[in-house]
């Protein structure tokens, strides 16, 4: 059997879809104010235009969001990384489910130990000293 009963049923996948369903929300909303923004200002601006900015906006501007850290994308990674042959296969060799959207869930973990569940950045950078990981970030 892929799925297992524990798979629908444990509160840390449903704190997953839920916050997934959350920024969906979210994401959707901003872009049709942002398309109503753009139809009411259209042409109200001209090249050298002085716009005010408040702090709530510079805030969110300068905000990183949880999944720009680079501890959660090296973790990302690193499980990809970790199971290969399971991701060229689409499903885990060893227990059957479905690859990546497992791998996409913070809070779970390989069946065979490859991967654990996120850990936080200071955890994660002891974990890469340990195991010798490093990850090299270029910009194309």
């Amino acid at each position: 059997m892929k799925y297992q009963l524990k798979d629908f049923v444990s509160p840390d996948r449903w704190r997953s879809v839920y916050i997934w369903l959350l920024r969906w929300v979210f994401t959707w909303t901003a872009q049709q104010i942002n398309k109503l923004d753009k139809v009411e200002n259209k042409g109200n601006y001209e090249v050298g235009s002085i716009l005010v900015i408040d702090n709530v906006i510079k805030a969110k501007l300068e905000r990183i969001d949880d999944f720009e850290q680079i501890h959660i994308i090296e973790q990302y990674m690193y499980r990809f990384l970790a199971c290969a042959p399971c991701v060229r296969e689409g499903e885990c060799v060893h227990c059957h489910c479905k690859i990546p959207a497992r791998m996409f869930v913070r809070t779970d973990k390989c069946s065979k130990d490859y991967w654990a569940p996120f850990m936080g950045e200071e955890a994660w950078e002891k974990y890469k000293k340990l195991l010798n990981i490093k990850f090299l970030l270029s910009y194309v």
